[in-house]
């Protein structure tokens, strides 16, 4: 908000301001509205007493323009230093902007929503008096109370004026600060008016900085404890931390402001809650607002984002990001959803689950609908299919085989140790050094190893472990899937269903459409 105080070079102890409101509220423009203020000091050293009167307001405006307490500040401020004659004033006042949201719906109810304003405290900083600056800040709060609200809802706000005065006059302490009590409203709808009452006096703050945070003394003058400040070259000026390296924290750009400073992002970054620092925009995140089209992929980059040819289903984004590649399933983890005997197949975009016996393993019977396989060991030794260096016999082991000295050792690229003498028990073997040895099975040469899921190494021998959902099948080392819902009595709830899936169990609600009811004694 701006204002003009055309003032006179006495100093009144009462007086009269007159003057113009113009500019647009909500994008509307005002009009012209008169603004007649009178003011009176009774007491010399007291506070002043304010009667203010708005004619001509737009009905629309009324309740808005009574919680804009900002509008009457610049003429308390000039009268409330006074402390002579009386005088006439003039003063002339723009207005730019919109009406708090929370009084949005009230100009349809005007007649039924009160408006209270709060005491408060402005802040008001000398600038350069040889342009006739000032700068005024405040926190404010006033309360709203609509026809169907029990209590006053309490709205806080901040305001910030530029304010023009004859050029040479300056006020009593470059930082001072102006308290405002006692304010009354009396608006009238059917005349179109408003208005208020008040009093206000100046102090000085009682921090005692020259100027205030966000300024800095312009050509201050000491001369002796009692330092003074010369008139017409003292005053506050802003400090421009935009240009200061230590002071301008923005990661994008600064823009400076009386006082302090603000910061913003290039497009595609935010604000983050620090207030300088500024974070990419993800305009990928949610693929239900994606800026592509349905045929393409959101590729969020820094700043923006490009749209490429969308992946189909078992596809991904290739390293280069030129183009797409297959996912192999069965190497990421795929295959532990395929069941036992059954072996996964990478697909171009998919895999799937074929019945297939582990090697060392041959299929016993098959059925090809249910795409299911049972499976037995092989034995290699029974059938010659082995290979042994001379002097070693062969083994059978689950799913494989190995090749075994007279003495119980498992024969080397060379063959057997000549000694016969010592023959080691079954899950040992010979060595030179240490004599019997225990065997590790579960490091079998062929790298597969004797167990389908884990292998725990024994002193002497070994045994197998399945996870948790699987049962082991003694004959063949392999896992087996426990059907929970056959296993146990009802896992499940009463109105419940058990559906077996591989390693785990899930329980489906017993649904049934409207007018049926569930039979108990079927599934």
């Amino acid at each position: 908000m701006f204002y003009v105080i055309q003032d006179t070079t006495e100093h009144p102890r009462s007086g009269l301001f007159y003057g113009n409101l113009r500019g647009h509220l909500n994008k509307v423009d005002i009009g012209i509205i008169p603004f007649n203020v009178s003011w009176d000091s009774p007491v010399s050293g007291g506070p002043t007493v304010f009667q203010f009167q708005l004619d001509n307001l737009l009905p629309e405006h009324i309740v808005c323009v009574q919680a804009m307490s900002e509008l009457y500040t610049p003429a308390m401020w000039y009268a409330a230093q006074e402390n002579s004659s009386k005088a006439v004033l003039q003063l002339d006042a723009y207005l730019t902007g919109s009406c708090p949201l929370s009084l949005s719906d009230a100009t349809q109810k005007m007649s039924e929503t009160v408006i209270r304003l709060h005491d408060f405290r402005e802040n008001i900083v000398q600038l350069n008096p040889h342009k006739g600056e000032l700068h005024a800040q405040s926190s404010r709060v006033f309360g709203v109370k609509k026809s169907d609200d029990r209590r006053f809802q309490i709205e806080p706000h901040q305001w910030t004026s530029s304010i023009q005065t004859g050029q040479g006059r300056r006020q009593r302490y470059l930082n001072q600060e102006m308290n405002v009590n006692r304010i009354l409203l009396e608006p009238d709808v059917r005349k179109r008016t408003v208005r208020l009452r008040a009093e206000a006096y100046i102090t000085k703050p009682t921090a005692g900085e020259i100027c205030p945070s966000g300024f800095e003394l312009h050509r201050t003058r000491f001369s002796g404890p009692d330092s003074g400040l010369e008139a017409f070259r003292d005053y506050c000026q802003d400090v421009d931390e935009c240009s200061s390296r230590t002071l301008n924290k923005c990661d994008h750009v600064c823009e400076n402001t009386v006082p302090h400073y603000t910061c913003a992002c290039h497009t595609g970054y935010r604000l983050s809650a620090d207030g300088h620092t500024c974070v990419d925009v993800d305009e990928c995140a949610n693929p239900s607002t994606s800026p592509c089209q349905a045929d393409q992929r959101c590729v969020n980059m820094p700043g923006g984002f490009e749209c490429r040819r969308a992946c189909g289903l078992g596809l991904r984004e290739s390293a280069t990001g030129e183009g797409c590649e297959d996912i192999d399933e069965c190497a990421e983890g795929a295959a532990n959803q395929c069941r036992e005997n059954e072996r996964c197949i990478n697909l171009p975009g998919t895999y799937k689950c074929h019945a297939a016996c582990p090697f060392g393993y041959r299929a016993l019977h098959s059925n090809l609908s249910a795409n299911t396989i049972e499976c037995a060991d092989l034995d290699e030794c029974a059938m010659g299919t082995f290979t042994c260096p001379a002097g070693a016999r062969c083994w059978n082991e689950p799913g494989s085989y190995s090749c075994r000295c007279p003495n119980g050792g498992i024969a080397t690229a060379r063959g057997c140790d000549d000694r016969t003498g010592t023959v080691c028990n079954e899950g040992f073997q010979w060595d030179e050094l240490k004599g019997c040895v225990d065997v590790n099975e579960c490091q079998h040469s062929s790298g597969l190893g004797p167990c389908q899921f884990k292998c725990v190494n024994t002193y002497g021998g070994f045994y197998c472990e399945c996870p948790q959902g699987y049962q082991l099948e003694p004959r063949t080392n392999t896992c087996k899937d426990i059907d929970e819902c056959e296993s146990f009595s009802q896992p499940c709830g009463f109105d419940e269903f058990c559906l077996n899936v591989p390693g785990n169990y899930t329980c489906v609600k017993k649904e049934c459409p409207k007018n049926y009811v569930f039979d108990h004694r079927s599934r």
